[in-house]
């Protein structure tokens, strides 16, 4: 955990949550990968944002705190396995502008 206070990110503020390609074949008929993958999106939820530097991190708070903005806020997370995935919500405040305005997508670094 970085040294910052958690801060964490309205729900509503994320928007929708979309998979892509890659997670979504990944979690398909396996229970293992989904409940690591929920656990990650708890985390995300609450504020820890996993495995990034203490810039990003700030940045996310500079985000939650400016929700008129429409910034992006990212975390970074390994899978029990090692896997490494990103959970990243564009738009982030934008949610009351429609469902296409602000969403959080769950990838794989190299679908970036």
């Amino acid at each position: 955990m970085k040294s910052f206070i958690l801060t964490q990110p309205e729900q509503a503020s994320l928007g929708k949550l979309v998979f892509s390609c890659g997670v979504n074949a990944l979690i398909e008929d396996n229970e293992l990968v989904v409940t690591h993958l929920v656990r990650k999106l708890e985390l995300y939820r609450g504020g820890d944002w996993g495995d990034i530097c203490e810039e990003d991190w700030q940045c996310n708070i500079d985000t939650i705190k400016s929700p008129e903005s429409g910034g992006r806020i990212m975390g970074a997370y390994k899978l029990y396995d090692g896997t490494k995935i990103w959970i990243m919500t564009a738009g982030y405040g934008n949610h009351k502008l429609g469902i296409d305005y602000c969403y959080t997508t769950v990838l794989f670094p190299s679908e970036y």
